[in-house]
């Protein structure tokens, strides 16, 4: 799966600051699980409102650690982004 293809069949878009753009679903997923595993995820504001809320996330290589890839989400594209991808695993597993 080409993340530009996903965005063609209405997954949302991330936006890429840092790094390679992910070119598969694969990639992205990896970056964000490294992210979430060493707590670099970042939210824009504590507003109880998700449509004001943005979240970016981070994965670093090398040693000492280093910023080699950075991506920003809103919020509520977030929450379609997780919901799309249980729908894929639960096809995929089917």
């Amino acid at each position: 799966f080409r993340s530009d293809s996903l965005v063609a069949q209405g997954w949302p878009k991330w936006e890429w600051l840092l790094g390679p753009d992910c070119s598969s679903l694969d990639d992205l997923v990896k970056h964000l699980r490294n992210a979430t595993a060493h707590r670099h995820i970042y939210f824009s504001s504590d507003s109880p409102n998700i449509e004001d809320v943005e979240i970016e996330v981070e994965d670093y290589r090398g040693k000492p650690p280093a910023l080699y890839w950075h991506a920003r989400i809103k919020a509520i594209d977030l929450r379609t982004f997780c919901l799309k991808f249980l729908d894929l695993l639960e096809n995929e597993i089917r």
